[in-house]
């Protein structure tokens, strides 16, 4: 291999050579350096480009609504959920939510005296008439079958006066509020889908009728695709001013660790029978020194929030895991209670989807897989009460964000979406 040339330094001083070379290291780092925060700073100001964007274009959305949403109609096919008398007090709150957090104008009396086309800007007249199923209507298929049949009638009459009025734009959205999933759910759907394709059979120029359902289940989605028709998923809630027991007077009150009142079917809970039995049996009450209250009546509102005020700790699982994984109202009512610490049913494959839509995770509730990893981690954490204030805290921070206000935005918004949609 031939050697390679030399090459010689005239006249420059080892020091000078060093301070060229080190000087040249200094020069090269400003500029990778100066490069890599250029980098950083023109992707940070692209982000905040990006973001300004989708927030002005947001807002422009918002501005440039070709639709009326403000002049839509809402008539309930059923009882109104705010003047209902139910032993439910969520219903009563969801309807009040959809009254203050919607843009719809709810019929006080019968649908023919709620029937008013209004002019648009451009002279044509239109209604926009949301026909709703009410929750309660939709706990079982018969009262379901009833309300159907009225909005039959209902959609009958809107046609017939659409026909009559005569050069107007009517467009009806039929809505159901599933309840009761485990109750005949297919039937439901199915009913619900029948009773909508046999209405919109009939054409009628500038008449047009849209359907929609909402589920507390977040497997909406699976159903979207299984049934053909728009399911969407609007989770529990739970108002903290109803469940807030941080103000009561604990003086004098029952000593208890543990209350423990919920259905135990285990076609629709895992764990709770195995759980329930070895929560009072006596060799546990004696082993373990927790004090457990088990009603097994009817209970009032004033007698629960006094049970979520004196046991410190509440205990829920899963509805029917695998079918609908159901996070019900106890996790909401607890959570907002500021008292009473949860321990909650730990999600697995087939389960992950009940607590993934509402960030329900270790930082504000217990996570338990058996009966006696329960017993377990209440042992622990009534040996820690500092640890379970910490995530009593974050679950009220937590229960201030999953209101009912907020579910009924979140509907409203879908409902918007279809009465838009052209």
């Amino acid at each position: 291999m031939p050697a390679l040339p030399a090459f010689k330094l005239k006249s420059i001083e080892f020091g000078t050579v060093l301070s060229l070379w080190l000087g040249g290291i200094f020069c090269l780092s400003v500029f990778v350096a100066s490069h890599h925060y250029d980098t950083e700073a023109r992707q940070y100001a692209g982000d905040v480009v990006a973001i300004r964007k989708n927030f002005t274009s947001l807002e422009s959305s918002s501005k440039e609504v070709k639709c009326d949403v403000y002049n839509t109609k809402f008539y309930w096919l059923g009882k109104d959920p705010v003047h209902a008398s139910s032993a439910f007090l969520y219903y009563q709150r969801f309807g009040e939510a959809l009254r203050t957090s919607s843009f719809f104008n709810f019929c006080e009396k019968d649908l023919e005296s709620c029937m008013s086309w209004t002019k648009s800007p451009s002279g044509s007249k239109s209604l926009t008439m949301v026909l709703a199923i009410p929750h309660v209507e939709a706990s079982n298929l018969d009262s379901l079958q009833a309300s159907l049949q009225q909005a039959s009638g209902a959609i009958r009459l809107l046609q017939q006066k659409h026909q009559e009025t005569g050069g107007v734009r009517t467009k009806v959205i039929l809505v159901l509020f599933l309840n009761k999933l485990y109750v005949d759910l297919e039937h439901k759907i199915k009913a619900f889908q029948k009773v909508a394709s046999q209405s919109a059979t009939k054409s009628i120029f500038g008449f047009s009728l849209e359907k929609m359902a909402f589920t507390w289940s977040p497997l909406a989605d699976v159903w979207t695709r299984e049934y053909g028709i728009s399911v969407v998923h609007i989770p529990f809630a739970a108002n903290p001013e109803d469940f807030d027991t941080r103000g009561r007077n604990r003086q004098n009150k029952t000593e208890c660790d543990i209350f423990l009142r919920w259905d135990t079917n285990p076609e629709k809970y895992e764990l709770r029978q195995e759980i329930s039995a070895l929560l009072t049996a006596p060799k546990f009450l004696e082993e373990t020194g927790l004090h457990v209250i088990a009603p097994t009546s009817f209970i009032s509102h004033e007698m629960y929030l006094g049970y979520l005020s004196s046991c410190e700790f509440q205990i829920s699982t899963i509805g029917m895991p695998g079918r609908f994984n159901l996070v019900g109202t106890r996790y909401f009512e607890v959570l907002a209670s500021g008292t009473g610490l949860l321990f909650s049913q730990k999600p697995n494959v087939t389960t992950l989807s009940a607590y993934e839509t509402l960030d329900i995770d270790e930082n504000i509730t217990v996570f338990f897989s058996s009966a006696a990893e329960l017993i377990e981690k209440m042992v622990y954490y009534k040996q820690h009460p500092e640890e379970a204030a910490v995530l009593i805290d974050n679950a009220r921070l937590w229960s201030n964000r999953n209101v009912w206000s907020d579910r009924a935005r979140r509907a409203s918004k879908h409902i918007d979406q279809l009465i838009c949609d052209e």
